[in-house]
């Protein structure tokens, strides 16, 4: 591997481009002399055929078959039949033998020439952007296929729509008559009206007469146009004689044709007037149409013509004959009809009115033999008071007779007991016709009831009480019944229905619901859901109670109901409140309602001591809770802050925090925590949120309601939508200071939410200590710490690797303080972010821990972040700018210094990149940065450095410092720190800058060598 070609190489450069210049001067001058000296002109020699470029000379191509001399007009000399003095003199000289690219040669025949190589792009049927498919219409439009016939065409046989897409095109006629029926002679318009085809001319062909449904134009057409552009075409038919004709019309269009015909009745003229012809139509009317009515009325005997006497009356009809216009058909007299015309108290007997009769013969106004009827009117009625009874009856008010008997009713008819009630109605009787004996009761029970009726027997009209008792013995009675209850006197029985419903008594079952919580916190509170479920009976209310272990109630633990009672089935919410000094352990509350218990076994742990003040936001004035205080963006508007203090919506207690953002912000309650130095804790709280939306335009991180590190970018996953009470968590160490701030927030830096939070029982614990360095402190989630088998030895390197750092650059970043890496849960915008603390991905972190462990990898990213921080801002902004000078380059060529002054000491120890895989870190910088970029950079002559990438800028320092060493770049970052003047203006201003320091402090002009690279720079 020759590392140390870079000066060589620069100084063959240059004799080469002097030999070439001589030889060329040389040559150029032989030339002219030689052709001066050629007196007579010499005939040019006949063209070697060629079947390809092998066939011809170095300088000629094959070209037609024939060998041609290649002529560049601006290009010197020729190598692979191409010229070759720049980059590039046509696309031709860009051909990469790709047929997925289009080759361009930028900037022809001048020193800027390069070529650019542009990847073709598809749709999915292979079709090129911006070109038409091979299936008509479809067009390729930035990669989505679309209908475009006007650019694309149609396929054969279809037409191009407005929307850009192709329908096979449709044609039909509809021909209409007016009027379509008539006496001969009559004239016939025919209108074809053509639909489909609406564009070119057409041809109408009209028939008067033509039946068949075929479209070829046979000889015998009434009618013909040609020609015509409108769609519509009307013609005239005449019909001298009777008949029915078929009119026809034939359209012929866009190479179409198509037809139709209408059915047309043509009739005689019979008759023009007369009460037998039927002008409408000139038509003789039918044999059934009536022409004449004639009436004829007679008096005398039978019919006398005395009043009260018969009348006669017959009727004479006259029918058109159907073939005659004048009423001269059939003629007949009807039967003679009588109608009578008696007073209403005669009727008619062969013309002679008599006196009317009841249906049983009686005369008017007299009693039948039928006891009581009457009469009256030609009505038989009831009328015993007139008329009398039949023996044994009785008149009764409405003038009938009845046989005396009685009625029986239940009044209530119906009723609903418990089981082991009793339940009353009663039994009434009533006479009729005047009953007065005695009616005795009795009545059938349903099954496992017994009952009474007092009395048992009374004289009508009287009543008794049935009492039925629904005791039962074990026997299940509930259900409905219908109870017959029977009265009889003599031979005389009645009975009535009773409808029973019995029921079972009042019962429910209590219980402790089955996603109560079974444990609390000392100091915190509970709320334990207590169920009442209807078995049986009708609902009632029912109060709840609650009873605990003296040792309990002694230490002030309150237990409440919410509500206080229910009518079930139902449920209340019981709130068990202990205090500091509750004693932990496992405690039995018996909770009452009526004369059912249940038991609920409530577990108190002992409480961890949280090193923040007032977490459950249970004490505060001033509307604010003590020890918490408000922030907030505000940028489009404030948000609502709210101290709950009512218990109205709370996890335990009585107070909660709640923040409420109307219009898009990042708002929160924040508290000032005391912290050890370097030390990890565990941020908990339970959060409540109503429609939590993330507000951001997109790019912006998505948060909801989290728990967070002020001022930084560590957070816990957060909180969508409407979610009822979850437990957030965040993990994190602290950095040199002995204070944190913790927040509760709705939003977050880069993502505004609006919606509505509530915060209530947060925590701070301390956890076990991170591990620490002399200069790093390195900060993983519990659950990662076991994976690094040995974190100590990475520690001491990381602390080396900062200690060389600082040797390389002479700074001391975030004065002296340790520099801690956090491994964090959530996004925070790169899979590592530099500054103090340095966050780390914690999805990447496990396999990277196993790297170190299998692998003895130093680990790039963790070097890199931390070469970050000795970048400080006002000293880098004298060497970094864009890109290839960014801060990441400049990073990254720290790690190079790292890499080199560690693998004294760590031989074994590895880089990785995808590349490469692991490598030595004495071999890394080389192997990645110098052959995988510098070189390739070099080796292309390119000059314009700003598409240079940072990793090639790397490598060539990385390069030229195996010429100068490492201490001249040592000096200059201490140079940097001296400077007083302004930071350059520029990326090239920046790159002269540091080549001048460079070369002062390597004793030697450099600036050569970046010119070579392509920064077009001054020397010092």
């Amino acid at each position: 591997m020759e590392k140390s070609r870079f000066h060589n190489q620069g100084q063959l450069l240059i004799g080469i481009i002097f030999v070439i210049v001589v030889a060329g001067l040389i040559t150029g001058g032989l030339y002219f002399y030689l052709a001066k000296q050629m007196s007579e002109p010499i005939e040019p020699p006949e063209p070697i055929k060629c079947l390809d470029h092998n066939d011809c000379k170095e300088n000629e191509v094959c070209d037609s078959n024939t060998c041609q001399i290649i002529i560049c007009d601006y290009c010197k000399y020729v190598e692979n039949r191409q010229c070759k003095n720049y980059e590039c003199c046509s696309d031709v000289d860009c051909d990469d033998k790709n047929s997925e690219t289009i080759d361009k040669c930028l900037n022809p025949l001048t020193k800027d020439s390069k070529c650019e190589y542009e990847v073709i792009q598809r749709c999915d049927d292979n079709t090129i952007y911006s070109e038409c498919s091979s299936i008509k219409p479809i067009y390729c439009e930035n990669g989505n296929l679309i209908d475009k016939c006007s650019s694309c065409g149609c396929p054969a046989g279809q037409q191009c729509q407005a929307d850009e897409s192709c329908v096979t095109p449709t044609f039909s006629v509809s021909l209409s008559v007016d009027p379509s029926s008539g006496n001969a002679p009559l004239d016939i318009e025919l209108t074809a009206q053509v639909s489909g085809i609406d564009t070119g001319p057409a041809n109408y062909i009209f028939y008067c007469d033509r039946s068949d449904a075929g479209t070829d134009v046979m000889p015998g057409y009434n009618n013909r146009i040609d020609y015509v552009f409108t769609s519509s075409y009307t013609d005239v038919c005449n019909y001298p004689s009777e008949g029915t004709y078929t009119a026809k019309v034939i359209v012929e269009r866009g190479g179409l044709t198509t037809e139709d015909r209408v059915t047309i009745n043509v009739a005689t003229l019979q008759c023009t007037s007369g009460s037998c012809c039927d002008t409408s139509t000139n038509t003789f009317r039918p044999s059934t149409y009536q022409c004449q009515n004639n009436v004829n009325v007679e008096y005398g005997c039978p019919w006398g013509s005395d009043l009260g006497d018969d009348v006669g009356i017959k009727y004479q009809d006259r029918y058109c004959s159907g073939i005659s216009a004048n009423c001269d058909g059939s003629l007949q007299w009807d039967d003679w009809s009588v109608y009578d015309d008696c007073t209403s108290n005669e009727a008619c007997s062969e013309g002679v009115c008599t006196a009317l009769i009841c249906a049983d013969g009686t005369s008017y106004n007299q009693c039948s033999t039928n006891q009581p009827l009457y009469c009256q009117n030609g009505i038989l009625i009831n009328n015993c008071s007139t008329c009398g009874c039949s023996s044994g009856q009785q008149c009764q008010a409405d003038e009938s007779c009845i046989t005396p008997a009685f009625s029986l009713s239940v009044g209530p008819n119906s009723g609903t007991v418990t089981e082991g009630d009793s339940i009353s109605t009663t039994v009434t009787v009533d006479s009729m016709g005047g009953f007065a004996q005695t009616v005795d009761f009795s009545f059938d029970l349903p099954p496992g009831t017994t009952g009474s009726l007092s009395p048992t027997s009374c004289e009508s009209p009287c009543s008794s009480t049935m009492t039925i008792n629904a005791f039962a013995d074990g026997i299940p009675l509930e259900g409905t019944y219908d109870i017959t209850v029977t009265g009889a006197s003599g031979t005389l029985t009645k009975t009535a229905i009773y409808t029973l419903a019995i029921i079972h008594p009042f019962f429910f079952d209590l219980s402790v619901s089955s996603v109560a919580p079974t444990s609390v916190i000392q100091g915190n509170s509970v709320s334990v859901p207590i169920d009442i479920t209807l078995i049986s009976g009708t609902s009632e209310s029912v109060g709840f109670s609650a009873s605990a272990e003296p040792i309990m109630v002694d230490l002030t633990v309150d237990i409440s109901f919410s509500p206080t009672s229910c009518n079930p089935t139902c449920s209340s919410t019981m709130t068990i409140m202990t205090s500091p000094d509750t004693p932990a352990g496992t405690f039995p509350i018996t909770v009452t309602a009526l004369t059912r218990t249940v038991t609920y076994n409530l577990t108190v742990t002992e409480a961890t001591l949280s090193l923040v003040a007032n977490p459950g936001f249970e004490s505060g004035s001033g509307g604010m809770p003590t020890g918490w205080t408000i922030n907030q963006w505000g940028g489009n508007g404030p948000s609502s802050f709210e101290w709950i203090s009512d218990g109205s919506t709370v996890r335990s207690g009585v107070g909660s925090a709640k923040i409420t953002s109307s219009v898009p912000n990042d708002a929160m309650w924040i508290q000032n925590v005391s912290v050890e130095p370097y030390n990890s804790y565990l941020f908990k709280g339970w959060i409540k949120t109503e429609n939590v939306v993330l507000s951001d335009t997109p790019g912006g991180w998505s948060t909801g309601a989290n728990l967070s590190v002020y001022l930084s970018f560590n957070r816990s996953p957060g909180i969508w939508g409407t979610q009822d009470w979850i437990e957030e968590s965040l993990f994190f160490c602290s950095i040199a200071s002995d204070t944190v701030t913790v927040a509760a927030r709705i939003g977050y830096s880069w993502s505004l939410v609006t919606g509505t939070v509530f915060f209530d029982d947060m925590s701070f614990e301390k956890l076990d200590p991170p591990f620490g360095g002399q200069h790093v402190v390195i900060c993983f989630l519990p659950e990662h710490r076991s994976l690094l088998t040995d974190p100590n030895s990475w520690l001491q390197k990381l602390d080396d690797a900062y200690l060389a750092l600082h040797n390389l650059t002479g700074q001391t970043p975030y004065n002296g303080d340790k520099i801690l890496i956090q491994e964090i849960v959530n996004y925070a915008g790169g899979l590592m972010i530099a500054g103090n603390p340095i966050l780390w991905l914690g999805d990447y972190v496990p396999d990277a821990l196993e790297a170190i462990n299998t692998q003895n990898d130093l680990s790039f990213g963790p070097i890199h972040e931390l070469s970050h921080d000795f970048d400080l801002d006002a000293l880098s902004q004298h060497y970094a700018g864009g890109s290839p000078i960014n801060s990441e380059h400049w990073a990254n060529f720290k790690l190079t210094y790292v890499a080199d002054v560690l693998s004294n000491t760590y031989p074994t120890a590895t880089f990785y990149q995808g590349p490469v895989g692991y490598v030595p870190i004495g071999e890394f910088s080389y192997q990645y940065f110098v052959e995988g970029y510098a070189l390739p950079w070099i080796d292309s002559s390119r000059t314009d450095w700003q598409n240079m990438s940072g990793d090639a800028y790397t490598g060539l320092l990385y390069l030229l410092k195996e010429d100068i060493g490492w201490e001249p770049f040592r000096q200059t970052f201490r140079d940097f720190a001296t400077l007083t003047e302004s930071p350059p203006a520029t990326d090239l201003e920046k790159v002269e800058l540091f080549a001048h320091l460079l070369s002062g402090n390597a004793g030697v002009d450099l600036t050569p060598q970046f010119v070579s690279w392509g920064f077009p720079i001054s020397p010092p």
